[in-house]
């Protein structure tokens, strides 16, 4: 499968002339480098979300637990949802030193709405390097204590990865 992590911007994404055609799935995510956290309220920052869903390339919406850009958890969520596109559970996230410190408890609210609404989450490891590939401890971890249903995870999921990831692949 081909994917990409796409940063959303002001007015869109930054696609740098990639064939998007060419794409199975795109995960969209803020970054402060391409998204500035200062000049954007919650409702800029729930709209930039609802926005990116727009695009059919996206089945993921990623790292939505930054505490750098509140948003609408339920409005973003449901919406994803509807349009069956997957909210990510990021273990980088929840590493000490993330680069989203408050992450964990932005993701528990997350999961509270997830699974109030039987909404399945993706586990993703954020791997920036070969060793960090498929570790989700920390969101395992995170799971179990909020005793998350398994169920509603893809990944432990053969229904879920059915429903969701083979469709990718054709």
């Amino acid at each position: 499968m081909v994917g990409i992590e796409l940063n959303i911007l002001e007015d869109g994404f930054d696609f740098f002339d990639i064939p998007v055609e060419k794409l199975d799935y795109a995960i969209a995510s803020m970054h402060t480098f391409t998204y500035s956290p200062k000049t954007h309220t919650r409702e800029d920052n729930t709209n930039a979300f609802l926005k990116a869903m727009e695009c059919p390339y996206v089945k993921i919406l990623g790292h939505i637990d930054n505490p750098a850009y509140p948003i609408d958890y339920e409005k973003v969520i449901l919406e994803a949802h509807k349009r069956h596109i997957l909210i990510e559970l990021n273990n980088a996230s929840l590493h000490p030193d993330s680069a989203r410190p408050g992450a964990k408890e932005k993701d528990r609210i997350i999961l509270d709405i997830c699974r109030k609404n039987n909404i399945p989450i993706i586990l993703s490891s954020d791997a920036h390097i070969k060793y960090q590939i498929n570790c989700f401890d920390l969101a395992e971890q995170l799971l179990e204590e909020i005793s998350f249903p398994d169920e509603l995870v893809v990944n432990y999921n053969m229904n879920l990865i059915e429903e969701y990831i083979i469709p990718l692949m054709k």
